[in-house]
């Protein structure tokens, strides 16, 4: 199949009905995540839910020129509500938790597995799915192939690894200055940072792993 046939790509603006709809469920959300935060007076959150709409408006120009997968840009829109969520969600006092009684703290397996490091491990996953689906159609356009045409070869997706585990450092990165400008916050130290790093990881190794066995599936 040639670029041309694919009907993602001959839409006029990239913009079918469910990227629209994608589009339109996080804009809601982000509405309601920042109403709530605001009579809870959630500082913190509330700077997460304003950085979430520079993304998304990039990540919307970027999808006019290259198309993403509507499925990619659904999972980034899952994953931003999961982590407002994790955020914003108060739980009861007999539900397991380290430190505050929110669901970002919550353990699903204790002492291994927290709800936190289930959504880092998801964020580097779709973040890496990100770098491969925009290097497939960047590529392909520059080179005037199918996007489907460019193989996740071990170094490409080596490099998509790699990219994937930066835009999570980056997350660390807001999370610290977090710590700076509001004082009071639920960020964690030194051990939490860590082990987010170490779920970015394997996000991204999952993530390059199924983008793999879905190529040798197709062959």
């Amino acid at each position: 199949m040639t670029s041309h046939e694919d009907p993602l790509i001959t839409h006029p603006t990239g913009f079918t009905l469910p990227v629209k709809l994608a589009v339109g469920f996080t804009l809601l959300y982000l509405a309601a995540a920042a109403g709530y935060a605001y009579s809870k007076e959630n500082k913190e959150f509330l700077f997460h839910i304003f950085a979430v709409l520079p993304a998304l408006g990039l990540i919307c120009l970027m999808h006019r020129r290259i198309r993403f997968g509507p499925l990619m840009l659904w999972g980034l829109s899952v994953l931003a509500l999961l982590h407002l969520a994790g955020g914003l969600v108060n739980l009861s006092r007999g539900v397991p938790t380290e430190g505050e009684k929110i669901l970002y703290n919550l353990w699903l397996v204790k002492p291994y597995l927290k709800y936190d490091r289930v959504v880092h491990a998801f964020g580097s996953a779709m973040a890496t799915w990100f770098c491969w689906q925009l290097m497939q159609r960047a590529v392909a356009s520059k080179a005037g192939w199918a996007y489907r045409d460019l193989h996740p070869s071990g170094e490409l997706l080596l490099f998509c690894i790699l990219s994937g585990m930066g835009f999570g450092a980056i997350n660390e990165v807001i999370e610290f200055y977090v710590t700076r400008i509001v004082p009071d916050n639920n960020v964690g130290g030194y051990v939490n940072n860590a082990m987010d790093l170490v779920s970015n990881a394997v996000g991204s190794l999952t993530a390059a792993t199924a983008i793999k066995l879905h190529y040798w599936r197709k062959k």
